[in-house]
């Protein structure tokens, strides 16, 4: 299959299914790799441990938060400006769950779902479990296909395999990067924030492109593998040895570390690193992969989308208002969000060949067959019911 058969945007189209959250042993992944090369997993994957596909939604359903760091001013300043410090960070998770709680579901249920649209529609939502269903209702096709994708990685993320090449294990930090993005599209769209599903699907786009031209010539994928896990290094000269906590002998460890690595790392002229591990930028990737037209099309839509203008704002006005929520972008959003993550799934498994053929046919078929006007149709028809609901309700 062809990496750039999964780009070329046909934006137009809108349409839900919550994950079933699998055991998953955790991965001891680390830039080296294991003395043997390949993958560790520590734990019992029986145990409870499984990935959190709508963690978001967490707190509003009654799930359990966890303090995620110690409230309040733990250290003072040398000098301050003032003669009673500040409270310092305050977290949110536990300290105002029930106000997040409260407000979010005000401004997603009231703010959108019960907002007047025009011709009279009125949709009326009681509660955030009413409202998810709607979108998921709306946009069922295109859930059911990010299912079906994440469903399979899932399976096969925590699995051992052969990591003895800096290739090989570029390609697969790379990957599991896309997963967990590709996993968050789930929560955000349900949630009819489909800006912040289009600021994580452009980096389902960026991360393809990488796994793309690391790919792309055979002879020097193993350099490009060194230089994509060496990048990290740019951080030791002015970063980590700048720690004046580091004791001689961690300094030398790292010194010697940066030493081995340098050979690796490109600079401008000036000496400074350059600002991506390959010294191209998204859309120089783009146009060496001759996919220059899915750069101009896709990812200015969503850069557009992500930046907040004008241009890329599928926000609806409906009677001069500004809704706060909108899923109108749901399904395209998710389609080709998941096409992006099945690229870097088609480089990933030709070397680790952990998804068998028939099952990626299967993968390949739906995410290329899915029908967007048909999709746009059915959530034409979807609102129009709604439409007239709302309407029957007025009139009672």
């Amino acid at each position: 299959m062809c990496f750039s058969s999964y780009f070329g945007f046909a934006y137009g189209g809108d349409h839900g299914i919550a994950s079933t959250a699998k055991p998953q042993a955790r991965v001891d992944y680390s830039m080296g790799g294991s003395s043997d090369g390949r993958v560790r997993r520590r734990g019992n994957a029986a145990s409870g441990c499984k990935i959190a596909i709508v963690g978001a939604c967490a707190g509003w359903s009654g799930g359990t938060l966890q303090q995620r760091w110690p409230s309040g001013l733990r250290q003072l300043s040398d000098k301050q400006p003032y003669s009673q410090g500040y409270r310092g960070f305050e977290s949110l998770p536990l300290r105002q769950r029930a106000f997040t709680r409260r407000i979010l579901g005000i401004l997603i249920v009231k703010a959108f779902w019960g907002l007047e649209h025009k011709c009279g529609e009125v949709v009326s939502m009681e509660s955030n479990a009413a409202a998810k269903k709607a979108t998921l209702t709306r946009h069922r096709a295109a859930f059911n296909l990010w299912l079906l994708i994440h469903q399979t990685l899932e399976d096969v993320v925590v699995r051992d395999r052969d990591l003895r090449t800096s290739f090989a294990r570029a390609v697969d930090y790379l990957f599991i990067q896309a997963f967990k993005s590709h996993g968050s599209l789930y929560s955000l769209c349900v949630l009819g924030h489909c800006e912040d599903a289009a600021t994580i699907a452009r980096r389902i786009f960026e991360i393809a492109l990488q796994v793309g031209y690391l790919d792309s010539e055979e002879p020097q994928r193993e350099n490009r593998g060194r230089e994509f896990l060496a990048y990290f290094f740019h951080l030791v000269p002015k970063g980590i040895l700048s720690n004046p906590s580091l004791t001689p002998d961690e300094r030398k460890r790292w010194q010697e570390l940066y030493d081995q690595n340098k050979p690796w790392l490109k600079f401008t002229k000036r000496g400074n690193p350059l600002p991506t591990w390959s010294g191209l930028g998204i859309a120089d990737l783009a146009t060496r992969l001759k996919m220059q037209e899915s750069y101009d099309v896709d990812y200015r839509f969503l850069s557009n989308m992500a930046h907040g203008s004008s241009a890329g704002s599928l926000l609806g006005i409906v009677d001069g208002k500004i809704q706060i929520t909108d899923d109108t972008a749901a399904t395209p959003i998710l389609v080709y969000g998941t096409r992006y993550m099945l690229a870097a799934t088609e480089v990933w498994n030709a070397h680790c060949r952990l998804i068998k053929e028939p099952k990626m046919v299967e993968l390949r078929s739906a995410c290329l067959n899915f029908d967007l006007q048909q999709a746009a149709r059915n959530l034409k028809n979807t609102r129009s019911g709604i439409r007239q609901s709302g309407t029957a309700m007025a009139g009672s």
